[in-house]
Formats: C-alpha cells, structure tokens, sequence
C-alpha cells in the first residue's frame, strides 16, 4: 500500500485536514498537496521518508497511549465497598474515613453506579 493510499483515507474520514499532517510531518502544506494529487515536482524522497515517519509515529501512539481506565478497584475501593455492601444489608449507617486523595468519593460515585 503506498503512502497515499494510507494517507487518503485518513483525510477522507475527516480524522486529519491536510495542514495539520504537513505541520505534524515537518512538510510544507503546499507540498504536501501537490504530493496527494501526484503533481509534486521537487524531492520526493525527502516527502515519503516525512510522511512515512508520520505514519509510523503516529501508529505507535495508537498502540502505547491506549484510554485510561475509568475506575480501578485498589484496596481502598474494595473496603469502601464492603462498607457500602454493609449498610446496604443491614438497616445500618457507614462512615467512610481515611486520608484525602485516597479514592474515597471515586469508590463511592462507581459502587452507586453499578449498584441501581
């Protein structure tokens, strides 16, 4: 597949304009136009090794920088919801306590998530 056939489709979905492939590509838009409709009368070697490093660049940050998880469940959430699992069973109230950054509120907001 060249490098226009992988490039066409990224444009045509909307994903990527020109100017910001040439920008990211270290290219000029013009060039970079010219290359697409096959026009382009300069270096072409110095545009595909460009366009080529983009591609690779930017199929690596698809395969390292994946979506965070919205909630792990560390050992503060699990205590959390064992004490919401106790209130929840016995006609009883919790108080849930600890040091601030820990995850409290978190823990709580996802066990009433998944608890409706």
């Amino acid at each position: 597949m060249t490098l226009i056939e992988q490039i066409k489709p990224l444009l045509d979905s909307g994903a990527y304009f020109q100017r910001d492939i040439a920008a990211q590509s270290g290219i000029s838009a013009g060039a970079l136009s010219a290359y697409l409709k096959g026009t382009y009368t300069g270096n072409i070697d110095n545009i595909e090794t460009a366009l080529a490093n983009w591609l690779a660049t930017r199929e690596k940050k698809a395969k390292v920088f994946v979506e965070a998880p919205h909630f792990i469940e560390i050992p503060t959430a699990k205590k959390v919801f064992s004490a919401l699992d106790m209130a929840k069973i016995l006609p009883t109230m919790v108080t849930v306590y600890g040091a601030s950054g820990v995850g409290k509120t978190k823990a709580c907001q996802e066990y009433a998530k998944s608890n409706q």
